[in-house]
């Protein structure tokens, strides 16, 4: 006996090709007892529609057809194409994503779910983002509702803008001869490359450094005052506010001996810093550098 294997053609609604005679690619890997398998390789989207096994024997009428041929459904990965594909995306811009079952051309009608970083956000072949901004970067992807393993490629959106967020820190109050550090921070895509600090003296404004952290080493009087910073990238720079540093002097601990006797022509200069003398718990006088009492 000998056996075919046969397509169902759907416009005379019967079986009229023997595939194992006219393609390479089935392969009958069953037997002649009850094992009737077939296997296909490089399955193509005309592959698709209702199979028969038929056996023909030498006996006069001794051939035999399937009625009721498996039906094979052809699931095509999704495809992803992307509006203005080589065009760095900015805040504001506007971008379309399309999916497209590979099986279906420009037929739009399957189903779609579209992912954002592995995460469900919209259904639909098409995603549209409109004025997008930064939170809108990540990797998408989509795939076949009904279908498991239809995932498409990733399509990668990378938005761009300038540095946002720009700031100082930490704020704070310090003794004089203390180190400290300032901080400017600030958020940016490309990342910033320029970062310049400056300080406020009086009507004028000076540079003092060009790195994310300002350092200041044993501060005085001298580094009282109002700070700020900026940060650049390709796309733009912002300035951060102007914050306030305050540098507080020291107190100086003093034995006053009991046994010190002057008179009011007497002249006592001693020089420690800023310090208020009292006698007889009035307050008698102080300058910057010297305290006087005469």
């Amino acid at each position: 006996w000998q056996l075919k294997i046969m397509s169902f053609d759907q416009t005379s609604q019967g079986f009229i090709k023997d595939l194992l005679n006219t393609s390479s690619r089935f392969q009958y890997i069953g037997d002649k007892v009850h094992n009737c398998s077939l296997k296909i390789h490089q399955v193509q989207h005309h592959d698709a529609g209702k199979y028969a096994f038929r056996f023909i024997t030498q006996s006069t009428n001794g051939q035999w057809t399937g009625k009721e041929g498996p039906k094979l459904q052809i699931v095509g990965k999704a495809v992803v194409t992307k509006t203005n594909d080589n065009r760095t995306m900015m805040e504001g811009d506007s971008v379309n994503l399309t999916c497209i079952n590979s099986c279906d051309g420009d037929d739009l009608s399957s189903a779609f779910t579209w992912f954002k970083d592995g995460e469900p956000i919209n259904e639909g072949p098409v995603l549209y983002l409109s004025n997008i901004s930064f939170i809108n970067s990540g990797n998408y992807t989509c795939s076949l509702t009904t279908h498991e393993g239809t995932t498409s490629g990733v399509i990668n959106i990378d938005v761009e803008y300038g540095p946002k967020d720009t700031s100082v820190s930490p704020l704070m109050e310090v003794d004089t001869g203390s180190n400290i550090s300032l901080t400017c921070s600030s958020h940016a895509n490309p990342p910033v490359e320029e970062y310049t600090w400056f300080k406020m003296y009086d009507d004028e404004i000076r540079t003092i450094g060009d790195e994310p952290e300002l350092h200041l080493w044993e501060v005085s009087s001298d580094d009282d005052g109002q700070y700020f910073c900026s940060a650049t990238n390709k796309h733009g720079s912002q300035n951060s506010s102007t914050e306030t540093l305050k540098v507080n002097g020291k107190f100086v601990n003093m034995l006053i001996l009991p046994a010190l006797f002057v008179s009011f022509s007497d002249l006592i200069m001693i020089n420690s810093g800023m310090i208020t003398w009292f006698y007889s718990l009035r307050f008698i006088r102080y300058t910057c550098n010297s305290i006087q009492f005469c």
